[in-house]
């Protein structure tokens, strides 16, 4: 594997997590000052809100710290993805998941360099 090859991840990371997180505010700023539906009105609603921010918390978390951020960030879009009865194509699901799972990538880079100098 390249040297720069990790370096590669890492970056890639947070420049993917910076895209979705800018976006995901975009639509949610939109919504808010522009709404194209009517406002939440349960629990389950809000609840499926509250669900994606902490997809994107997490995954702004793993910033600093890759494996609990990103495991937070995946565990909150499964339980979000499995709310909405995976009404959600598998490619929106993958662009959301993808910063979490280079971060994860990163996560296990490191890690695993950590143990191969230090057997």
């Amino acid at each position: 594997m390249p040297a720069s090859f990790p370096k590669l991840v890492h970056w890639s990371a947070r420049l993917v997590a910076l895209l979705v997180a800018s976006f995901s505010i975009f639509l949610f700023v939109a919504e808010i000052l522009a709404p194209h539906s009517r406002a939440p009105v349960g629990f389950t609603e809000w609840g499926k809100i509250a669900l994606l921010v902490g997809s994107i918390l997490g995954m702004l978390a793993a910033w600093k710290w890759e494996l609990p951020g990103s495991a937070f960030s995946l565990t909150a879009l499964f339980m979000w993805a499995l709310s909405v009865q995976m009404n959600v194509r598998p490619d929106i699901m993958l662009l959301l998941a993808a910063p979490s799972l280079l971060f994860l990538s990163d996560w296990a880079l490191h890690y695993g360099m950590r143990h191969e100098r230090n057997p």
